[in-house]
């Protein structure tokens, strides 16, 4: 019996364990539950920061954020992303059932904030991309 209860233990503890970790998985990259601590930017480079509120509508649709160089990185509800980056004009991409594209020309040394959303379409959202002000863009992230 002794041992039995024993395993028992175990077998709950690893459970809570394995439930810990998948949570904390879940968590999206760069959470917007505060005002995001930007990277400092390079000589001769540009900050472009990608943000999605987080929304009950569309939330569960997620979208990949492209540039020429490769993959930005996926936006999820409440999330945010970085991207450095020369500067000069850029034209950076998503693509769900539907493609939306943003072009910036940036200057060196600036910060562009771009607010990603998702919108409701017959069969599925599609992802949508508007620049933003930086006090905006910080009010939001607050």
């Amino acid at each position: 019996m002794i041992n039995k209860g024993k395993k028992m233990n175990r077998r709950h503890f690893s459970f809570g364990l394995l439930a810990g970790v998948s949570l904390t998985a879940c968590a999206p990259a760069g959470s917007i539950n505060s005002k995001p601590s930007l990277p400092t930017i390079p000589l001769g480079k540009a900050l472009v920061v990608f943000y999605r509120p987080s929304a009950f509508a569309g939330g569960a649709i997620r979208f990949t954020v492209n540039h020429s160089e490769g993959v930005v990185g996926q936006l999820t509800s409440g999330s945010v992303l970085y991207k450095i980056i020369d500067a000069g004009t850029h034209t950076f991409w998503a693509q769900a059932i539907s493609q939306d594209t943003i072009t910036l020309t940036l200057a060196a040394g600036q910060t562009s904030y771009v607010r990603g959303d998702v919108k409701m379409g017959l069969y599925a959202g599609r992802p949508t991309f508007s620049q933003v002000s930086e006090a905006q863009a910080l009010r939001e992230l607050a």
